[in-house]
């Protein structure tokens, strides 16, 4: 499917309130929450093929399904140095990076 610049807004918010609803919230198979994604999240999601992109080794969009399926039931998970996670499937593999902050003492 093709979309024109006039709807891609209106679709990158359809995708981003699936991925708030089906995936905010959830806990990854090693037990990390997800608990929040970035917008660059959604534009792989949504692909370069499905947005019009029309260059060389454009990439395809992934289904929120297979997304959420590799996140609970992963293949493997690659730990990467140094705050970062990739788990992968069959079908896409998906990549996590985290922060944690803890404080010490009051500033």
């Amino acid at each position: 499917m093709i979309y024109t610049l006039l709807l891609d807004f209106e679709v990158h918010k359809k995708i981003a309130n699936r991925v708030q609803t089906e995936l905010v919230g959830q806990t990854a198979a090693d037990g990390i929450l997800i608990t929040g994604y970035k917008s660059y999240f959604v534009d792989r999601l949504i692909g370069q093929v499905e947005a019009g992109s029309t260059h060389k080794g454009k990439r395809e969009g992934v289904r929120i399904e297979d997304a959420k399926d590799v996140l609970l039931n992963p293949i493997d998970i690659k730990t990467k140095p140094p705050n970062s996670r990739q788990y992968v499937g069959n079908n896409c593999r998906v990549s996590i990076n985290y922060v944690q902050v803890t404080q010490y003492k009051q500033l």
